[in-house]
């Protein structure tokens, strides 16, 4: 079993303005959640660029096609 490290965070803002503006932020880090999504990024993103020169060679092909007839 993996284990999972999580941060947790808490941040308070407070204005000048009062009681009423004050903001507080707790968040959560899930470091193995967020190395997932990366590299499903990096996934995403190398499919795109194989997709990409797959459809300019698509292109050039039918260039060629187009320019023998």
């Amino acid at each position: 079993m993996s284990s999972s490290k999580t941060t947790t965070r808490k941040y308070t803002y407070t204005s000048s303005g009062g009681a009423q503006s004050d903001v507080k932020v707790e968040y959560h880090t899930d470091q193995m959640a967020l190395a997932r999504m990366e590299d499903r990024i990096r996934q995403l993103h190398d499919d795109l660029e194989s997709e990409r020169e797959l459809r300019q060679r698509v292109s050039r092909t039918e260039g060629c096609y187009v320019a023998g007839n």
